[in-house]
C-alpha cells in the first residue's frame, strides 16, 4: 500500500507557476508605476492651476490699480 503512493517532488513550484508569479509582480509594479505617474501629473495639472489663477489676479488687480487711478486723476 505504501508502495503505491506517488512521491512528491518536495514542493517546489513549477515552471508555469514561477512564469504566472513573475508575470504577478512585474503586473503590479506596472500598475503601481501607473498610479504614480497619474497622481503626479494630477499635482503637476493643480499646480498649474494655482499658477494660473495667481497669474489671473496679479493682472486684475494691476488693471483696477491703473483704471482707478486714472479716475482719480481727471
Amino acid at each position: 500500500m505504501a508502495d503505491s503512493i506517488e512521491k512528491r517532488s518536495g514542493g517546489r513550484l513549477s515552471t508555469v507557476d514561477k512564469a504566472l508569479v513573475g508575470a504577478g509582480v512585474v503586473g503590479g509594479v506596472l500598475v503601481v508605476l501607473w498610479i504614480v505617474r497619474a497622481v503626479a501629473h494630477l499635482v503637476l495639472f493643480a499646480f498649474e492651476i494655482a499658477i494660473l489663477v495667481i497669474v489671473v489676479a496679479v493682472v486684475v488687480r494691476l488693471i483696477h490699480l491703473f483704471t482707478r487711478g486714472s479716475r482719480n486723476r481727471s
